[in-house]
């Protein structure tokens, strides 16, 4: 079997409801030069009996099978398996338009591009997909230097995985971090560093479901803050392996600092618990975490915004209803 173009990666985890639409949606593509590596995930139903039927009757799927273990274990598995010259994702309750890969290999080719991002559309379970055929290139910009727009806000979102095509030795250069949710910001974050250049395409390939019964949306309150903790853990890891990547940058040295103390730190030990209307307790114990790490010198109290140094002194006097009237 020749190398392909594209590697397709499905982490698959009891999906047996909206599977079979997924990968007809891989099957039925204009662009055929690909493989798709179906990693079923320890389910409990019959997804790995749907994967194994389409692997019979098409040899581009590929079926692996494990002991369950998490989304970001399995697409890592996936990224080590993949041959191709460029890496997709895709969800398995998620749907591609039938020129997704057709158009995503002509945008990354033409705009010679470490990565791609184009657009997606938002569907919930009883609605009908209806898509137009493409018949021209649609438009796109080209960013150098990504995380340094990013960092200046002059980027688009870019915090998802399954709306972009890889550069295959750029995605096999990171690794998901096992967290979940917000494994996508990791890896995203991560690959735009390392990226010399980002292309974003004017077109829909992909229709995102909003699964009442997916991970996101079915993991606990507490247990989804507590994974947010260790998000922030994880970016403050990132971001000083980047800093030493930018000694020649003070300004973008900064900006990383500044990113990792107001949209990770803060976010999630602050502002997120007083949203939430956490217990004071538990409040307390977070602020004191973080007058810990700037006493520490892990972080310095000048990059957070005026706002939210305000909003820390309040809370350590124990003034919470008018540091949740600041924040609100």
């Amino acid at each position: 079997m020749t190398t392909p173009i594209i590697s397709l990666i499905i982490p698959v985890h009891n999906a047996e409801k909206y599977l079979q639409n997924t990968l007809n949606s891989v099957k039925n593509q204009t662009f055929a030069d690909f493989e798709v590596l179906c990693i079923n995930d320890g389910s409990s139903d019959n997804s790995l009996d749907i994967l194994r039927k389409f692997a019979e009757s098409d040899n581009r799927f590929i079926v692996f099978n494990q002991q369950n273990q998490g989304v970001s274990p399995t697409r890592n598995y996936g990224i080590k398996n993949a041959s191709g010259k460029y890496i997709m994702f895709l969800d398995n309750d998620d749907t591609l338009h039938p020129q997704a890969m057709e158009y995503a290999f002509k945008l990354i080719e033409k705009t010679k591009a470490d990565i791609c991002q184009f657009k997606y559309k938002r569907l919930f379970p009883n609605d009908t997909i209806s898509y137009s055929f493409y018949n021209k290139c649609p438009s796109f910009s080209v960013k150098n230097n990504p995380l340094e727009l990013f960092l200046d806000k002059k980027l688009p979102k870019t915090v998802l995985v399954w709306d972009k095509i890889y550069k295959s030795e750029l995605a096999k250069k990171v690794t998901f971090k096992n967290v979940q949710p917000g494994e996508d910001d990791l890896f995203s974050f991560e690959t735009m560093a390392l990226a010399k250049t980002m292309a974003f395409a004017n077109i829909t390939l992909l229709y995102y479901l909003q699964n009442p019964a997916s991970k996101l949306h079915t993991t606990g309150a507490e247990k989804y803050h507590l994974n947010r903790l260790k998000i922030t853990d994880e970016m403050y890891r990132i971001i000083h392996k980047n800093i030493n990547v930018y000694t020649h940058n003070s300004k973008v040295q900064k900006q990383l600092l500044q990113y990792y103390a107001n949209h990770f730190l803060f976010k999630e030990y602050i502002s997120q618990p007083l949203r939430k209307k956490m217990n004071k307790g538990k409040i307390d114990e977070y602020v004191k975490t973080v007058l810990q790490k700037i006493q520490s010198g892990e972080v310095e109290e000048s990059l957070f915004r005026f706002r939210y140094r305000l909003v820390l002194k309040l809370l350590a006097k124990k003034q919470y209803s008018l540091a949740s009237l600041i924040m609100a």
